[in-house]
């Protein structure tokens, strides 16, 4: 027994060389899982899905924007990134009679648990009382992401939004070609 244990650790262990050495795999697992589901996380809370293709001559990006207007998008490339940013809101349906959401929607908005969800909020909307989320899922934000594409030509990008997909093109950027010097 102990030549295994002399072999995996290099002399005999300490209970904690065994603790340690049993914990690594279930910690690595846990991480896997863990990165597995935050990804999904962030992509819902601060960014959003993209695709970027190298298409020999050009790249380009095809972006799920939903809900959001080409108005609140912005772009622009430095040093080679591209960054994409989107401002996003949602339209309040418990509006009160002067158009701005009530002040009990704002409230359950903040919330952002449903918290208006209880019974007597529907009977005290229907006896005319200032409206209330009874689910509020739909989040406003702003999202951004950054793209690096270090051979992409600054001067020639184009882009479109169209059914809440952005679609940017980035050509290439030509290889600088050399120069023969002559010596006088």
């Amino acid at each position: 027994m102990s030549r295994f244990y002399d072999d995996d650790f290099g002399s005999t262990p300490t209970i904690f060389d065994i603790v340690r050495s049993l914990a690594r795999p279930v910690s690595e697992f846990a991480d896997h899982i863990d990165s597995t589901f935050k990804d999904d996380e962030a992509e819902a809370g601060d960014s959003f899905r993209a695709d970027l293709c190298d298409l020999g001559d050009h790249y380009e990006l095809k972006a799920e924007l939903p809900g959001v207007r080409k108005e609140d998008i912005e772009m622009s490339f430095n040093d080679g990134v591209l960054s994409v940013k989107a401002k996003h809101n949602t339209d309040c349906c418990c509006k009160s009679e002067d158009g701005e959401c009530s002040e009990g929607a704002k409230a359950a908005k903040a919330a952002g648990d449903g918290s208006a969800a209880q019974p007597e909020a529907a009977k005290a909307e229907s006896a005319g009382a200032e409206p209330r989320f009874i689910i509020h899922e739909r989040t406003s934000g702003t999202y951004e992401r950054s793209f690096s594409i270090p051979d992409a030509d600054a001067e020639n990008i184009s882009a479109s939004f169209e059914n809440g997909v952005l679609s940017v093109t980035l050509n290439k950027e030509q290889p600088k070609k050399g120069k023969v010097i002559s010596i006088n």
